[in-house]
């Protein structure tokens, strides 16, 4: 372990271009953990003895697994989730239901830090507008607004989007792979109740299995039914 100057916080969901199941945006929030000490750099990732940190789009299940059974056992992390549920998506759309779930993710983080800190969130979407104003009482400086200036008496918060984060900054990657391995277990739970659309395997994904169940099943209450209109 080792005291750094500001924590690190990585974000990252699943989930988004599901055709059934909920999405889940996941911050791992590194107090003191020193990955550097163990980690070092590999293809598109981090890798330690057997542990591969990467996309998570890029591991297999058991590699994912792996990782969620070593992350439970190290001290100095966090890790806080927020579900975003299918009728949010089907009322508001993908991009608003995410910023609504990046939004309460973000104010889980800010209420445990006491610290300052820098956070990295993958992709290009950015937060909605009026987070952005009320973060910036809280301190929070955003790449989407760079003019703002810092509060006086507030810890200085950077939250920093950046495409591909998740081969750049480490605990965006191990959050993408934290998100997965919970929304996968959520979904290999849920396969019991509907066994005909292969949840377990699939996850909820588009899959030529998950149609044809589809055509023969019809839709689930767990279906996002406006993606699958003419299926």
């Amino acid at each position: 372990m080792s005291r750094r100057q500001f924590v690190t916080i990585g974000i990252d969901e699943v989930g988004r271009g599901a055709w059934a199941g909920p999405m889940l945006l996941s911050a791992v929030i590194n107090y003191q953990f020193d990955w550097r000490r163990y980690f070092s750099p590999a293809k598109l990732g981090w890798q330690w003895q057997k542990l591969v940190v990467r996309d998570s789009k890029r591991l297999s299940d058991k590699q994912r697994f792996e990782v969620w059974q070593w992350y439970q056992k190290q001290p100095g992390m966090q890790l806080v989730h927020q579900w975003v549920e299918v009728e949010q998506i089907e009322d508001w759309g993908i991009k608003s239901a995410w910023q609504w779930g990046l939004g309460q993710l973000i104010n889980q983080v800010l209420a445990e830090l006491e610290q300052p800190a820098r956070i990295y969130l993958d992709g290009t979407w950015g937060p909605r507008s009026a987070d952005l104003l009320a973060w910036q009482a809280q301190g929070v400086v955003c790449n989407h607004q760079p003019t703002w200036q810092q509060p006086a008496g507030k810890p200085r918060v950077k939250l920093i989007t950046q495409v591909k984060a998740d081969s750049r900054v480490w605990e965006v990657a191990l959050a993408s792979i934290l998100a997965k391995v919970t929304r996968d277990q959520w979904m290999t739970k849920l396969a019991d109740q509907f066994p005909a659309y292969a949840w377990q395997d699939n996850k909820g994904y588009g899959t030529r299995q998950h149609r044809q169940a589809i055509q023969q099943h019809g839709l689930t209450k767990h279906h996002r039914a406006s993606w699958l209109k003419g299926i």
